[in-house]
């Protein structure tokens, strides 16, 4: 017996017992009152068990009926809310989507697709976390969230890749003649602070001074105060090097490798909601 059948007998169960009748339980089914008998036999039949007491009044239930009526009950409910549920998600009525993007990277890459999204999908859910990569990935891998926007990561092989943008660092300044005086870096184990040492050693260039910042903003607030120089990605610094407020130093000099922006997903658990916003996604970052 499968399934579907199992599901259907139960459903037919839930209308006699909860009308008491045959006779309206067929009626409120649109099925024949044969039809309707016959499958609480075989329902019985299936149990071992007898689920009503019939007499001249209608359909009593047993104690054991009272019990499988409760459940019964209760089942077809979260049945019935896992169809609305799939049908709400496939045609993108309700729902929703967690990504995880540095809020760095954010400004470029995610804020204009979430913005477009969310006036097409108004009534989906959209929630922005900005963990440590590694969290990130573990979450993704878990299912936990559903778009990760980074650096490409060859080690997360179970996890497709999506390109999106490419993005170089840069050194920048305020005045020229801070290159052997201050140096503003960011935390030792960021990603910045690798590509500085190991600058710093390929180049075997040495800072008199230096200053450790929490975090991009403050940073490049020094910066621009005239603290000293800081390595920093292009896209957050473009504005101001266009206005002539920072200006790009070592341009002779390779800084770091050409990163490969673009989000993870992953593929066991895609929704429909997941590939919408990816196409979102990669249309804004042509």
């Amino acid at each position: 017996m499968n399934n579907k059948i199992n599901l259907d007998y139960y459903k037919i169960f839930y209308e006699v017992a909860k009308e008491g009748n045959i006779t309206k339980a067929a009626n409120n089914l649109f099925i024949s009152q044969p039809a309707v008998t016959q499958t609480i036999k075989k329902l019985e039949d299936n149990l071992k068990t007898t689920l009503f007491i019939r007499n001249s009044k209608g359909m009593n239930l047993t104690k054991i009926g009272e019990k499988i009526f409760s459940l019964t009950e209760k089942g077809l409910k979260t049945f019935e809310s896992i169809e609305n549920l799939a049908k709400d998600e496939k045609e993108l009525t309700s729902g929703e989507i967690t990504i995880s993007c540095g809020t760095n990277i954010a400004k470029k890459i995610l804020l204009p697709s979430v913005v477009e999204f969310n006036s097409i999908y108004p009534n989906i859910s959209i929630k922005i976390e900005d963990n440590v990569q590694a969290v990130s990935f573990q979450k993704l891998e878990k299912g936990e969230i559903d778009i990760l926007i980074s650096q490409k990561n060859d080690i997360n092989k179970n996890l497709k890749f999506s390109h999106l943008c490419y993005e170089k660092y840069v050194f920048v300044t305020k005045y020229s003649d801070e290159l052997l005086n201050k140096v503003i870096l960011m935390a030792e184990g960021t990603y910045s602070r690798q590509i500085f040492d190991n600058f710093i050693k390929d180049n075997t260039l040495q800072f008199k001074n230096s200053i450790i910042a929490n975090g991009y903003n403050m940073a490049i607030e020094l910066c621009k105060s005239g603290f000293g120089i800081m390595i920093a990605p292009y896209y957050l610094v473009e504005d101001l090097i266009k206005d002539k407020i920072l200006k790009i130093v070592y341009k002779d000099k390779k800084v770091g490798d050409i990163q490969d922006f673009g989000f993870y997903t992953n593929e066991n658990c895609l929704t429909k909601i997941t590939n919408e916003f990816s196409k979102i996604l990669i249309k804004n970052n042509k």
